[in-house]
């Protein structure tokens, strides 16, 4: 089982897990995309640069309540906000929500 999104105006590559392992347990879901570009904001929610590292991190998403943090402190916050945004080599861009 693979899911692969191609954007049909310039035929990229957006959403594509062909190659990878997709896991579903009860209250565990972990998805490995490729990626057009890495130009990658978003998940997880936390006190840091809004723009992401591309070099193949875990990014967990839970909710734990704890107040904010300090910038730089990298902990997590208190809500999951399961959306990221790619700006692709071309200039367009895409954005993937993980609604469960």
């Amino acid at each position: 089982f693979w899911i692969h999104v191609v954007r049909k105006a310039t035929n990229e590559s957006l959403f594509d897990t062909r190659n990878t392992t997709l896991v579903f347990l009860d209250q565990f879901l972990e998805i490995t995309s490729v990626l057009p570009s890495n130009r990658f904001y978003g998940i997880p929610e936390r006190g840091a640069p809004f723009a992401r590292s591309m070099d193949h991190v875990t990014m967990p998403l839970f909710a734990h309540d704890n107040y904010p943090s300090p910038i730089g402190q990298h902990i997590n916050l208190y809500s999951s906000q399961p959306f990221y945004m790619v700006v692709e080599n071309n200039g367009d861009a895409h954005g993937v929500m993980i609604y469960n």
